[in-house]
């Protein structure tokens, strides 16, 4: 993944909307989501691939009406804190002038604030070289249309091991303890791989077993996640391809696997304030197509 970042990638992801089941007239639902710019070293200004990037994100949100904005700038460790501040300042301001020329208004940006130094990582870690734009917008949504398909069965990590597969059902699925990849990455890190190595171990035991590997990503709602390993936005299918790959190498037959991806589309947390909620959306589910086991 560690290459040169692009000066912008952005990431949308849905808050919160309550919804009460069966409930049929109109409602107006709050959605908060979150636009992520992402910046060199030192950089304070917007390419034209960023433009670009923000141009793509306003027309999947539409009209501006009813929309606010907060911003916040910050920067990774390295430098002084008074320089920090400074450049993070400078971020903000500078989106903030992007919105505020493509005909947003002075009221409907609530807060625009250089942070300074994010994280606690002593580094230069390219995800504090941020900014964060956060937008809230109330529409009135049909509430038939604002309940979702509910997604497969899924049995909560804590809840079983990996050894569980063996009991589940066709069609029922378990997200895989253990399994964690590098931001932006279809790379594990290692403390991932005896994971890996369980799984295949159970599936070779256990011949009568047919999966799906199901790739998830988090931060994101709008199609898939950019790979920094492979370079495409095909981030969710390379970290299941990465999976399905591995178990091929040691030893399980290719008639009994089949993988790809869902993108954010169906988070564990949907809240993802901390880096614990964005690892429980950065996943890896294995859905059971066939149990022959006796």
């Amino acid at each position: 993944m560690i290459r040169t970042i692009p000066l912008l990638c952005f990431a949308i992801f849905l808050i919160g909307a309550n919804c009460v089941e069966g409930q049929s007239d109109n409602r107006v639902l709050q959605s908060a989501d979150t636009i992520r710019i992402f910046y060199p070293t030192n950089e304070s200004e917007l390419d034209q691939q960023s433009l670009k990037t923000l141009d793509s994100a306003m027309k999947i949100y539409g009209p501006h009406q009813g929309i606010e904005l907060a911003i916040f700038g910050y920067t990774d460790h390295l430098g002084s804190d008074e320089y920090n501040q400074t450049l993070s300042s400078l971020r903000a301001e500078k989106a903030k002038a992007w919105f505020l020329y493509h005909d947003f208004q002075q009221n409907q940006i609530s807060s625009c604030v250089g942070k300074g130094k994010k994280g606690a990582l002593e580094t230069g870690d390219p995800f504090h070289r941020v900014v964060e734009i956060a937008l809230t917008r109330k529409q009135e949504v049909p509430m038939e249309r604002a309940l979702t398909k509910a997604p497969d069965k899924i049995i909560a990590p804590k809840a079983v091991a990996t050894e569980e597969l063996i009991n589940l059902k066709a069609g029922e699925s378990l997200v895989l303890p253990g399994m964690h990849f590098l931001p932006g990455r279809h790379t594990l890190t290692e403390s991932s791989i005896p994971s890996m190595a369980k799984l295949a171990k159970i599936l070779k035991e256990n011949p009568g077993l047919k999966i799906e590997i199901q790739g998830h990503i988090c931060c994101q709602d709008v199609g898939d996640g950019y790979d920094y390993d492979s370079k495409d936005n095909n981030l969710s299918v390379n970290r299941a391809g990465y999976v399905y790959d591995y178990l091929l190498k040691n030893g399980i037959e290719k008639e009994r696997l089949s993988y790809r991806g869902f993108g954010h589309l169906r988070p564990l947390v949907i809240n993802e304030w901390t880096e614990a909620d964005r690892d429980m959306n950065r996943r890896v589910e294995i859905k059971v197509l066939e149990n022959t086991i006796k």
